[in-house]
């Protein structure tokens, strides 16, 4: 029994440590880069990254035009009042149309953001590059508002108890409730303000589907992701496709953080992937292997019924919390249902995961 590995979508970084449960189920969590790293293989300076929980695929390496693209990104960061406009213009129009009026408007993007000549463009890259060069783009941008939601939704956690206290005592009483309610209201307004909209993380999957297609990928049979909205896509186009949603196999629950502060955590991690690889390998050989959803259930009673106290004895649940891993199986692979014509994409992949945060 084999634990297998998976392909995070539509993220091109992990950020958040509510994210790195990813690690806790698979193998290896596999990565798509839009540009590649100055230290080969590398993903990002976290130590679960270095420890080789994870593997970074760069299905289009830059090689000499890396710090050109680079610069591009800091203009676009440096230039923010021009932002939102470059961002609204990258859209699915200018990943798969053909019409000469759109060709020649994505070539003006092209060249306000790099600096070339439109002319050039035309006559110097194909339309396969054209489309590329947007889906980078896009991808890039979304993990630049990944970063900052990070960094806002870190500094609401760091709040102390004694700010806590200090807010409420400006606006009156320690006791009084108008000012605890209203620190609720902006803690929660704030929140919903670092989540990105809906039409983003779609626009960020066709993007990311564009990216990868004719690439060279890993045969994982399971893509993962955190974004509801990339999920209800493909639930939408499966529907649509064969008048019928996709199959679920099966839920798993896991830690909602891998560590809360304490030290060793990596230790604990590969303690209990070791510890838990015999249920975790039985699990996914019946959901991969799977003939008849009712038949899986009866299969993975004991499972079911072992697997929680397992789990409460390595993470107890008043402590890191509960997320909720859902499986859901396609008929056809997951790459058909992105919004794009599918052209060489993964065959492998025909079961979805979706981690979702657990009552």
């Amino acid at each position: 029994m084999n634990i297998p590995e998976t392909l995070l979508f539509p993220d091109t970084a992990l950020f958040s440590a509510d994210q790195l449960v990813l690690l806790q189920p698979f193998a290896t969590v596999h990565i798509v880069k839009v540009v590649e790293d100055e230290r080969e293989g590398a993903v990002s300076a976290d130590s679960f990254m270095d420890d080789g929980f994870c593997q970074a695929l760069v299905p289009h390496p830059l090689e000499k035009d890396r710090k050109r693209f680079l610069n591009l990104i800091d203009d676009i960061k440096n230039r923010k009042d021009d932002y939102a406009a470059q961002l609204s213009a990258l859209t699915l129009a200018s990943l798969s149309a053909k019409r000469q009026q759109e060709t020649e408007s994505r070539q003006q993007i092209i060249s306000s953001l790099t600096g070339t000549q439109a002319g050039r463009a035309s006559t110097e890259q194909t339309e396969e590059n054209d489309q590329l060069w947007h889906a980078r783009l896009i991808l890039t941008i979304g993990e630049m508002l990944d970063r900052e939601e990070y960094e806002v939704s870190q500094a609401l956690t760091s709040l102390e108890d004694s700010e806590v206290e200090l807010f409420s005592t400006l606006k009156g009483q320690e006791d009084d409730e108008e000012a605890v309610g209203l620190f609720s209201t902006l803690n929660t307004r704030v929140a919903k303000a670092s989540q990105p909209p809906a039409d983003s993380i779609r626009k960020r999957l066709l993007a990311w589907c564009r990216f990868i297609r004719g690439a060279s990928l890993p045969p994982c049979r399971i893509w993962s992701t955190f974004r509801q909205e990339a999920a209800d896509t493909l639930f939408e186009n499966h529907h649509f496709q064969h008048d019928a949603q996709p199959a679920s196999l099966g839920a798993l629950f896991l830690p909602a953080r891998l560590h809360t502060g304490t030290k060793n955590h990596t230790e604990k991690l590969i303690a209990f992937k070791r510890d838990s690889a015999e249920h975790l390998g039985f699990f996914f050989d019946r959901v991969l292997s799977v003939d008849s959803v009712d038949t899986l259930r009866q299969e993975l009673d004991t499972f079911y019924r072992e697997w929680p106290p397992m789990l409460e004895a390595a993470y107890p649940k008043a402590e890191y919390g509960r997320t909720q891993l859902q499986l859901y199986g396609f008929k056809e692979p997951l790459s058909n249902y992105c919004g794009l014509k599918n052209e060489n994409g993964s065959e492998h992949a025909r079961i979805l995961a979706l981690f979702t945060a657990a009552g």
